[in-house]
C-alpha cells in the first residue's frame, strides 16, 4: 500500500482487521476467522490525498473439512482476470506432485500449475500423450502452457520424474478442454462464465456470487446440460453464473 496508509481487511461490510503500512508501503495483519464458515476478504486503503482505495481482487478462505486429513484451509485468489489457487490444503510441498488450477491464457493456451519436489520434472499428459514437461521451482510450484490441445474430454496425468528417469509420484485429473469467448468475463460473479479449477465446488461459486453456498442450485440449473451430479465438475467445464432471478 502507499507508505503510511491504513490498510482495512473486510468481509462484506465487516471489518475483521486493519494494520498501518511502514514507510516502505510494506504491511502484515494477522486475523481470525471462524471455523468451517468461508470468507470473501478485500483490503482497502486510507490515503490523505486520494481518500480510500479498495482493491478489485478478492481473496476467499474456504473451511477446513472437518471429516478430512486437511491441515489448512484452501485459499483462492479471485482476479479480473482468472481465479487462482494460491494456498491448496496441506503443506506447500506435498508428499506427491499436485495438480492445483487450470485456467487459459489470453492466446488460448492451457495454464496448469501445481506443487511437487524441488528440482524434480513435473511431466504432463493428455490421455498418454505428453503435452510438455517442466522442472519444478526451487519453492515447490510449477507452471506449464500447453497448445495444440483439441476442444473435448481429457484425463491429465502429471508424473513426477525424479532421478535416472524415474517416475516418484503421479496425480490425474479429468479435464474438458473448452475455448471460452474472449469477451467472457471471470471470477464467480452474477453474470460472469467461468472455467472449473481443481477444488472449485458449486458451493464456492454460490458463496462468491450470491454471498451463501446454499444458493448453487441456481448454478446448477442454468447448467444442467453439463452437470448431472452436483458434486461431479470437471476442470476446464465453462459456467454461466445466472442473475438473481433469471
Amino acid at each position: 500500500a502507499e507508505p503510511g496508509a491504513l490498510v482495512n481487511i473486510t468481509s462484506g461490510d465487516e471489518v475483521i482487521g486493519s494494520a498501518q503500512a511502514d514507510n516502505r508501503g510494506d504491511f502484515v495483519a494477522f486475523l481470525s476467522t471462524p471455523v468451517g464458515q468461508s470468507r470473501n476478504l478485500q483490503l482497502s486503503a486510507a490515503l490523505k490525498e486520494t481518500g480510500v482505495v479498495t482493491s478489485q481482487d478478492q481473496v476467499i478462505v474456504l473451511p477446513v473439512q472437518e471429516d478430512t486429513q486437511q491441515a489448512a484451509p484452501v485459499v483462492v485468489l479471485a482476479t479480473q482476470e482468472a481465479v487462482t489457487v494460491i494456498q491448496p490444503s496441506g503443506l506447500s510441498v506435498p508428499d506427491q506432485v499436485s495438480l492445483d488450477s487450470i485456467s487459459y491464457n489470453a492466446v488460448g493456451e492451457v495454464v496448469l500449475s501445481g506443487r511437487g519436489h524441488p528440482g524434480n520434472l513435473a511431466r504432463v499428459y493428455a490421455d498418454q500423450n505428453i503435452i510438455g514437461e517442466i522442472q519444478i521451482s526451487q519453492s515447490g510450484a510449477w507452471q506449464l502452457s500447453a497448445s495444440g490441445i483439441d476442444a473435448g474430454r481429457y484425463v491429465l496425468r502429471i508424473d513426477e520424474i525424479g532421478v535416472d528417469d524415474m517416475v516418484v509420484s503421479r496425480v490425474e485429473s479429468p479435464f474438458q478442454r473448452e475455448f471460452p469467448e474472449a469477451e467472457a468475463m471471470s471470477g464467480f460473479a452474477q453474470g460472469a462464465r467461468v472455467i472449473v479449477q481443481p477444488g472449485n465446488t458449486l458451493w464456492l461459486m454460490a458463496t462468491q456470487a450470491y454471498g451463501e453456498g446454499d444458493s448453487y442450485t441456481q448454478i446448477f440449473a442454468a447448467n444442467r446440460d453439463q452437470i448431472r451430479d452436483p458434486d461431479l465438475i470437471y476442470p476446464g467445464q465453462v459456467f454461466s453464473i445466472p442473475r438473481t432471478g433469471e
